[in-house]
């Protein structure tokens, strides 16, 4: 949907697909999704960094990961890439832990925006390439820097709070 361009129901596809630069806030009130604020938890996460290019196998699907991005292993073993470029902003390392070695580190607690999707849907992250599935129930995740993320519906209450 571009910019300006009128709200029409009809011509929302059966599964949605999400890129970098679209405005996902008028997108999904077009068809319906309410927008949620949502307070991410700090929780304390495995980091280790990517020394070459890899791929990250997350449930959502396959993720590139270039040198120094942040490969992250949550609660449950579940795997997420987070670009170098974001990496300081969002998780702190927890002693004895140096920032940008591999350990332990504890997220930083923020708000975000959110939308608990009711259809399947997909996410085109900012690297072009790594494309995201999630499923209904799953929540769409938006951040201050623009980027996008998918957290299933069994991992949500472990890493977000729901804003009044």
């Amino acid at each position: 949907m571009l910019p300006g361009a009128p709200c029409r129901r009809t011509t929302i596809e059966a599964k949605l697909t999400l890129r970098p630069g679209q405005d996902i806030e008028a997108l999904l009130a077009c068809i319906g999704y309410p927008r949620r604020r949502l307070r991410k938890r700090s929780v304390a996460v495995e980091v280790e960094f990517a020394s070459m290019l890899t791929t990250v196998h997350s449930h959502e699907g396959e993720v590139h990961a270039v040198p120094g991005d942040a490969i992250i292993t949550g609660l449950r073993g579940e795997r997420w890439r987070v670009a170098a470029a974001n990496f300081s902003r969002r998780y702190q390392p927890r002693p004895p832990t140096a920032m940008g070695q591999d350990g332990t580190y504890q997220s930083i607690a923020a708000d975000i925006v959110g939308y608990r999707m009711q259809q399947p849907f997909t996410v085109l992250l900012t690297d072009g390439v790594s494309l995201l599935r999630g499923q209904p129930g799953d929540w769409l995740t938006s951040y201050a820097d623009g980027s996008l993320g998918i957290v299933s519906s069994g991992l949500f209450e472990h890493y977000y709070e729901i804003h009044p």
